[in-house]
């Protein structure tokens, strides 16, 4: 279990080993604000099944990384950059809450959302970019749980006795 103290807030978070996403992205944002929120930012991409670079290639397009903050904590450039936020995860959650299941994000591609998010042509390559600046996505290698592991077992002495 790690404790993380970041900017006010105090993190608890149960990675077994130290998810090397956390190391990409600390990699890749330094020296910049926003290197301070990348634990929370994975965790909160994750809830809401959105691509873990997402919410820190917006700051990036929106802020410059959180440089360059018009309105309070609004590093997302929300509401036009009018939006006020208590803290920078509070903003995070309510992004990737509509991005997730907002009613003018749903069942939409991720280039069509940003193209709501921001109707600028070029906006969704940039965040684009930035996503794939940030690092390579690796493919999850998900265990099956020992129910589906006997219903696969199943079904596939099913197959062979109808034969």
């Amino acid at each position: 279990m790690h404790r993380l103290l970041y900017i006010g807030m105090l993190c608890t978070c149960a990675f077994a080993a130290r998810d090397w996403r956390i190391d990409q992205l600390e990699r890749a944002l330094e020296g910049r604000p926003v290197q301070a929120y990348v634990v929370p930012f994975i965790r909160i991409a994750d809830r809401y099944r959105l691509d873990w670079r997402l919410l820190p290639a917006l700051t990036i397009v929106e802020t410059s990384g959180g440089k360059h903050v018009r309105s309070r904590n609004n590093w997302f450039g929300w509401d036009s950059g009018q939006a006020r936020f208590g803290s920078v995860p509070e903003a995070a959650e309510l992004v990737a809450y509509n991005l997730s299941s907002g009613f003018r994000y749903r069942g939409k591609t991720l280039r069509s959302k940003l193209h709501v998010y921001n109707s600028e042509l070029d906006y969704p390559d940039r965040v684009l970019r930035h996503m794939l600046s940030l690092g390579a996505r690796r493919k999850h290698v998900h265990r099956r749980s020992s129910t589906n592991g006997a219903r696969h077992r199943v079904r596939s002495i099913r197959r062979f006795a109808r034969r």
